[in-house]
């Protein structure tokens, strides 16, 4: 791929730049502050989703609220394309630029356009980009965070992910299952009774219920024979019972039918009296009927002059009423009008106050965006004071501590030289070099002795063998020892031995005191070679800390400068004065009152609108007072015609009460016949009755005695019948049958119960031992799965080391090939991923194997640079690289280095980009950019 084109607006120092790029090596020369690095993050923001050094709100120019950044490129397939990203709401469009068609899935269609195999993002800032100050750092971090970056990159996580994670899910579910079933397993293997107990004891059972079952049988029918007698004898008891009521009843039935004979007699005689009575009072009767008829029609005549006469009474208590309330509605008409009036009076007061205050609430709101306005401007231009202030007082906080971390350094610097400088004057490695000199000659020594302590046992063993002179092998004897002492001859030998012996002992002895203070000799040679390697790395740290020390105080010197150059642009003599202003206008503006003018005009409107109500319903109250006063009025004139015309109903009522009242005497005086005859007529009337109930009741009182006779001997009969059972006894035998038949029932059920509780038994047992045989074969397949289980987890959790390994190999190839071509030297690149050495680079020679720190700060690029390169082979097709800054804090020779190692790189590449400071590339770039 290849970059045509960046334009940014409004981004970071950048307001409105356009920089176009060609092939090869582009290079981006400028001081520090001129925004160079702000343009390789605008492409790593807008193409590959890198993450911006701050939220892209920050990133806008200052007093500004949008601005863009837009980049053309052409992918690895030929074609242009534009992405163009809005600042601060970070919206993205990709559009190919040769028919303007926009493609949706940016990060896809980036990843196949830029020929990134992977996550876009960390090849990106890992591979593609080597950023500032960040060149060989990832090579150089500890172990955890090597392993962190690099697993990323080669997105080798996802094994450890699936490993540590889903399948460890999966496992601890297989766990839980297990534990479960073996749980229910044990659970029930616990609760399990032997079924062939159960079968026996449930014959058991059943042979006692028939037992049981046959006598229950014999007592029931026992008891049935014995119920069978009681129930007779209760049936005649109850026939003699019957029998002997039925009689009491006749007996009472003729006393009865005799005394009802008397009874009829005397009332035949009182109604043979009231016949006389009724004879003599007949004409009493009918008078008394005729008269009252009369006051009848009377009392009818009343009621209709009764009612008309309340009618009129009630005329006229309703006429004076109607006089009285139509005096009250005159009133309610008058005071109306008054309220009225006085509402009028009151509502042009409220409408005159309204149209004053509302052309004062339009007058303020006027002054209140004029204030503001002024408002905003003063606390805009006292926080950009205050950021100035805050930032210069940062500036110089920084610049203080770094001045002090340089004279902490160089003091440092100071002291260790000192060290240095004493230990050297020991003469360590000298004194070393003897120590070791000794140690072989002690060594030596020991060997010797080890030596002559054999021989003196060979001698020993050899006098032992020899002492008879005769040789052991020819069983003859020996002639190398005639004419001599044997035993003299091997004491001398051995004397001579014990004497080397001796003597070398000693100067082993003084040898061991020689260098018995060896290891204290070598904790001064690891000390001195510590303390140089400090001096060399705190030379380097003085160095970096200088350069910073001179870019602080020039960024302290550019925002004290962007300070009084923004006073002066905007006329600011001081934050106090900016205060004061500030103060002034807000004290005018809250004088100006426009929320409590707004709330009374509110008030008014609605005071207003009130007093417009209450006038429309004062309208409306006497328009409805109006027509009920003329419908009353309307209506005493009707009640007046009416009183006129019927003004003698009163003297009409007085006269038929009178008439009435006459008929009534009249009436009480024939009371007296009109109550005898009603008295007697009924009982004269009944005559022929009683006489007729005398001769009926005279017929029963003769069958009753008949029935009676009959009754008699029935009595007599059946308890003759009765006396042959003996009651006691068989009620004694009832009672004894039914009180065994319940305790075999008793029983009876028990049996039953327990054989239902036994055959449960028995077949919740079988139901177990199936669950228990189907658990069993559970548990097995859930063991199965688990052993599986962990060993694909463990064979997956190493699967990511194996693929990175197999990654490093090739990248190793490739970047050792690199290596030798950048420098013409023929060490080896070895990238390791054991356990022992995270992601360790080696550079190995014939005799030496060097970790990447141990290497020179140019032999460290080089390899850096080897291996990007090779992964950017590996992990993207794009032939395109980005360095920022890659000279900073190198010297002259390091600085040349790195652009000669790079020069060898970037042939192979379609484009690339270097942002620096200094010339160093300037002779290999095709295009050099200027800021």
């Amino acid at each position: 791929m290849k970059i045509n084109r960046v334009h940014l607006e409004n981004y970071r120092v950048h307001e409105n730049l356009d920089i176009k790029f060609s092939k090869g090596i582009n290079l981006l020369l400028g001081k520090n502050g001129k925004g160079k690095s702000s343009i390789l993050e605008a492409i790593g923001t807008a193409l590959f989703d890198s993450k911006a050094r701050s939220i892209l709100s920050e990133a806008l120019t200052y007093g500004k609220k949008s601005g863009k950044i837009e980049i053309e490129f052409s992918g690895i397939d030929g074609e242009d394309y534009t992405i163009t990203k809005k600042i601060p709401s970070g919206g993205s469009k990709l559009c190919r630029i040769s028919d303007g068609v926009t493609l949706d899935g940016k990060t896809d269609k980036i990843r196949e356009l830029c020929g990134i195999n992977g996550d876009v993002k960390n090849i990106y800032d890992n591979i593609i980009v080597a950023k500032q100050n960040e060149f060989v750092n990832a090579f150089k971090d500890t172990p955890t965070n090597r392993e962190a970056i690099f697993n990323a990159i080669f997105n080798t996580d996802i094994y450890k992910k699936i490993g540590e994670k889903d399948l460890l899910k999966v496992q601890q579910k297989y766990e839980s299952n297990l534990s479960n079933e073996q749980t229910k397993f044990d659970t029930i293997s616990s609760k399990i009774i032997d079924p062939d107990q159960l079968e026996s004891l449930l014959v058991e059972k059943n042979t006692k219920k028939i037992d049981i079952s046959n006598k229950l049988d014999q007592l029931l029918i026992k008891e049935q024979e014995l119920e069978k007698l009681l129930t007779n004898i209760q049936e005649l008891q109850n026939k003699i019972s019957t029998l002997k009521s039925k009689y009491d009843y006749t007996s009472s039935t003729i006393t009865n039918c005799q005394l009802n004979i008397e009874k009829i007699k005397v009332t035949i005689k009182q109604a043979q009296q009231a016949e006389i009575i009724v004879k003599e009072n007949t004409k009493g009767y009918k008078n008394y009927e005729l008269v009252s008829n009369e006051i009848e029609q009377l009392k009818l005549q009343r009621k209709t002059i009764e009612e008309k006469k309340n009618y009129y009474e009630k005329l006229e208590k309703e006429k004076t009423k109607n006089e009285s309330h139509i005096f009250k509605l005159n009133a309610n008409i008058d005071t109306i009008q008054n309220n009225i009036t006085t509402a009028n009076e009151l509502l042009l007061e409220k409408n005159t106050n309204f149209g004053e205050l509302n052309s004062k609430i339009n007058i303020n709101k006027s002054l209140e965006l004029e204030y503001n306005e002024k408002i905003k401007l003063l606390s805009q231009q006292i926080k950009k004071l205050e950021q100035y202030e805050a930032e210069i007082s940062n500036k110089e906080k920084i610049l203080d501590n770094t001045k002090k971390d340089y004279d902490n350094i160089e003091k440092n610097i100071k002291d260790i030289q000192k060290s240095i400088n004493d230990l050297n004057s020991l003469n360590i490695d000298n004194t070393l070099q003897n120590l070791i000199l000794f140690e072989s000659q002690k060594i030596q020594l020991e060997k010797e002795n080890h030596t002559l302590n054999t021989q003196k046992i060979e001698n020993k063993d050899a006098y032992e063998i020899l002492k008879t002179y005769q040789c052991p092998y020819l069983k003859e004897s020996c002639e190398n020892l005639k004419g001599k002492n044997i035993e003299n001859f091997f004491s001398e030998k051995i004397l001579k031995i014990d004497n080397t012996i001796a003597n070398n002992n000693k100067k082993i002895e003084e040898l061991n005191i020689a260098i018995q203070d060896k290891s204290k000799w070598n904790e001064k040679k690891s000390k001195l070679i510590l303390l140089q390697e400090n001096y060399k790395k705190l030379g380097l740290e003085l160095v970096t800390t200088k350069k910073e020390v001179e870019n602080n105080n020039l960024a302290y010197n550019l925002i004290t400068t962007q300070l009084e150059n923004f006073k002066l642009k905007n006329n600011i003599t001081s934050k106090d004065e900016l205060n004061k202003q500030y103060l002034s206008f807000k004290i005018q503006l809250d004088n100006l009152n426009i929320l409590e003018n707004s709330k009374e005009l509110q008030s008014l409107e609605k005071s207003i609108s009130k007093i417009h109500t209450d006038i429309s319903m004062y309208k409306t109250q006497s328009e409805n007072i109006t027509k009920e006063l003329k419908t009353i009025e309307a209506k005493n004139t009707e009640i007046n015609i009416y009183l006129k015309d019927n003004k003698d109903i009163i003297t009409q009522f007085i006269n038929i009460n009178n008439n009435i009242e006459i008929k009534e005497h009249e009436l009480k005086s024939l009371e007296q016949s009109k109550n005898l005859y009603l008295e007697n007529l009924s009982k004269s009337n009944e005559k022929e009755k009683f006489v007729a109930e005398l001769d009926k009741t005279n017929l029963v009182l003769e069958k009753e005695i008949l029935e009676l006779s009959i009754l008699k001997k029935d009595i007599e009969i059946n308890e003759a019948s009765l006396k042959q059972y003996d009651t006691s006894k068989i009620s004694q035998d009832k009672k004894q049958v039914t009180f065994d038949i319940g305790v075999l029932r008793e029983e009876f059920g028990k049996i039953i119960s327990e054989i239902e509780t036994t055959q449960k038994q028995l077949n919740e047992t079988k139901k177990d031992l199936d669950l228990l045989q189907k658990l069993t074969d559970n548990i097995k397949k859930i063991n199965t799965k688990l052993e599986l289980t962990k060993y694909f987890r463990e064979n997956v959790k190493n699967m990511g080391k194996e693929v990175s390994k197999n990654m490093l190999k090739e990248i190793e190839i490739i970047a050792t090939e690199n290596f030798r071509k950048i420098t013409g030297r023929g060490e080896k690149i070895i990238w390791s991923n054991e356990d022992k050495d995270k992601y360790l680079v080696y550079l190995v020679g014939n005799n030496t194997k060097l970790k990447f720190e141990q290497l020179s700060g140019g032999e460290q690029v080089a390899v850096a640079i080897s291996i990007r390169s090779a992964m950017s082979n590996i992990f993207t097709d794009s032939k395109f690289s980005i360095f920022d800054e890659p000279t900073n804090n190198l010297d002259s020779e390091k600085r040349q280095s790195l652009a000669d190692s790079i020069g060898e790189i970037l042939k192979n590449l379609e484009q690339s980009i270097i942002v620096t400071h200094d010339d160093t590339f300037k002779e290999m770039a095709e295009k050099v950019i200027y800021l």
